[in-house]
């Protein structure tokens, strides 16, 4: 076989590739996407006291830390 056809025989391959790749994502982002039973549910909290005062002093601990204490701050203010 010459290199020219090689050459081609492997560019053919890789688009085959690419194609059935994006083919498959789309197959399964169409099934996600379309789920019947997809039920999200969403609790409300909003009966539910917050106790802020605990919360004032945990972010002030907090954020005497410095730049480590991010992720715990993010938390403390998501949670209340």
């Amino acid at each position: 076989m010459s290199k020219n056809k090689k050459i081609i025989i492997g560019i053919l391959i890789a688009v085959l590739l690419i194609i059935s790749v994006v083919v498959v994502y789309k197959v399964i982002e169409k099934s996600v996407t379309n789920r019947v039973d997809f039920n999200f549910k969403v609790d409300n909290n909003s009966s539910i006291p917050v106790d802020t005062v605990n919360n004032k002093e945990k972010y002030k601990k907090i954020i005497s830390i410095g730049k480590p204490a991010m992720k715990p701050l993010y938390y403390i203010l998501y949670k209340s």
